[in-house]
C-alpha cells in the first residue's frame, strides 16, 4: 500500500486516453443575421441591430460586482521558512530579499501595481473597477512587501490573491500591440501572475473584458479588413457556426463604427456561448491570434517527471510500481508546497516518449527531486534530463 503521509496525485492519465480537442458547437436555435452577406467596407453606421439576432434573456445574468467583492481569498498562515541556499543564513548580516518562484519580492510588488494601473486605464467598466477597489482594501502591496522569507511571501500571495488571471487575454492582447504592455505581461508571467485558481462562473468582469477585446479586434479589422478567404478560415473551426460568423464578424465591425455603446448593445444581446465564439473568431480573422500566441515569456512553473520505463496500464500493477517512487518524490517535493513551487501532480504521460510520475513545478523543485533520486531519470516536458548535483561527503 502507498504510504499514508504522501500527498495524493491529482490525475492518472494512461497514454492514448486523453480526449482530443472538441470544436465549440453552435447553440441550438440561434437565428441568422438579417441582411444577408455584409462586407467590411460597407458596414453602415445606420445598419440596425437585427431584432431576431437573439433575445436579451439568452445570456445568463453574470455575477454582480458586489458578489465579486465578497469573494476575497481566505487568509493563509505564513509557512515555515524554506532555505533557498542563497545568501547568509545568520551572522547578523541582512537577510536576502525573499523571492516568489524565483522573482524578488519587490519586483513582484512592482508588477502588481503596474497591473492594477493598466486595468484601470483600460476603463473596462464598473465591475472591474469595483473588483480592484475591493482588492485594494486588503492593502495587498503592504502585506506582500512585509514578507521576510520565501514561505511567508508565498503565504501573503495566497492571502491577497488578485484578479489579473481572469484578465489574462487582455494582458496578452495588449502585449502583442504595445511594448510597455509586453514588458508587464512578461513580468507578471515570470512569477505565475496568471496561474491562480479561479471559479469558472461567468461574471460581469468577464463580460466587460470580452466587450473590450471585441472592440479592439473590430478596430483592427476595420483598419486592416480581412478578405473573404481569411473570414472563412477564421470561422471554419466553429463547425455549424461558421456561416453565422462570416456575417457576424462584419456586423460586429459595423457596430464598432457606430461607437462603444452600439457595439456593447450588440454584444450583450448575444447568447453567452456566441460571445466567446465571436471574440475568438475575430482574433483569428485579424491575425492577432498568431501574434498573441507567439509571445515569448519565461514561466516559473514547468512540467517535469520521473521516468518509469514500461509503466503498466493496469491500475493495480501501476499502483505497485509507483508506490515507492511516489513516497520518495513526495518527501523531496514536500517543502516546495509551502512556497507555491509545486502544482499539479499525476501519473502518466510526461512527454511524447516517456511516462512516469509527473508534476508541475519550478526548476528549483525539479532539481531538488533529481538530487534526491539520483538513481532515477528526472526530465522536463521535452525529455531533457535534470542531472543530479554531486554532493561532497
Amino acid at each position: 500500500a502507498m504510504a499514508a503521509n504522501i500527498r495524493p496525485v491529482d490525475a492518472v492519465v494512461v497514454r492514448g486516453s486523453a480526449p482530443g480537442a472538441i470544436a465549440p458547437a453552435l447553440p441550438a436555435g440561434l437565428p441568422d443575421l438579417a441582411g444577408g452577406k455584409l462586407e467590411l467596407a460597407a458596414a453602415s453606421a445606420a445598419a440596425p441591430v437585427p431584432a431576431e439576432l437573439a433575445s436579451p434573456a439568452a445570456a445568463p445574468d453574470p455575477v454582480p460586482a458586489e458578489a465579486i467583492a465578497a469573494q476575497a481569498p481566505a487568509s493563509a498562515e505564513a509557512a515555515p521558512v524554506v532555505s533557498n541556499g542563497e545568501g547568509p543564513a545568520n551572522g547578523g548580516r541582512p537577510a536576502p530579499e525573499p523571492s516568489y518562484r524565483g522573482v524578488p519580492r519587490d519586483r513582484v510588488v512592482d508588477s502588481l501595481k503596474r497591473a492594477e494601473t493598466f486595468l484601470r486605464k483600460l476603463d473596462l467598466g464598473p465591475a472591474t473597477a469595483g473588483m480592484l477597489d475591493a482588492w485594494l482594501e486588503q492593502r495587498p502591496y503592504d502585506l506582500v512587501a512585509a514578507a521576510q522569507d520565501d514561505a511567508a511571501l508565498a503565504g501573503k500571495m495566497r492571502q491577497v490573491g488578485h484578479g489579473f488571471n481572469r484578465s489574462y487575454e487582455l494582458f496578452r492582447h495588449h502585449a502583442a500591440l504595445d511594448a510597455e504592455a509586453a514588458a508587464l505581461h512578461r513580468d507578471l508571467s515570470a512569477w505565475g501572475g496568471f496561474g491562480m485558481a479561479e471559479s469558472a462562473d461567468y461574471r460581469t468582469i468577464d463580460a466587460e473584458r470580452q466587450a473590450h477585446l471585441l472592440a479592439s479586434y473590430a478596430r483592427i479589422a476595420r483598419e486592416r479588413p480581412p478578405g473573404p478567404e481569411r473570414l472563412r478560415e477564421a470561422a471554419a473551426p466553429f463547425g455549424e457556426g461558421a456561416s453565422w460568423l462570416e456575417k457576424g464578424i462584419p456586423f460586429a465591425v459595423g457596430a464598432w463604427v457606430q461607437g462603444r455603446a452600439r457595439l456593447e448593445r450588440f454584444f450583450n444581446r448575444l447568447p453567452l456561448h456566441m460571445r466567446h465564439v465571436l471574440v475568438e473568431a475575430l482574433r483569428r480573422a485579424t491575425g492577432m491570434a498568431e501574434l498573441e500566441d507567439g509571445l515569448a515569456v519565461d514561466a516559473p512553473m514547468g512540467r517535469y517527471g520521473v521516468v518509469v520505463e514500461g509503466l503498466p496500464r493496469n491500475f493495480g500493477e501501476m499502483r505497485a510500481v509507483m508506490a515507492p517512487i511516489l513516497e520518495r518524490a513526495g518527501a523531496a517535493l514536500e517543502p516546495f508546497y509551502e512556497t507555491d513551487e509545486v502544482g499539479m501532480t499525476g501519473i502518466g504521460v510526461i512527454n511524447d516518449a516517456q511516462d512516469g510520475f509527473i508534476f508541475e513545478g519550478t526548476r528549483r523543485a525539479a532539481q531538488a527531486l533529481a538530487d534526491a533520486m539520483p538513481d532515477r531519470v528526472v526530465v522536463d516536458f521535452r525529455g531533457r534530463r535534470i542531472a543530479p548535483r554531486q554532493t561532497i561527503s
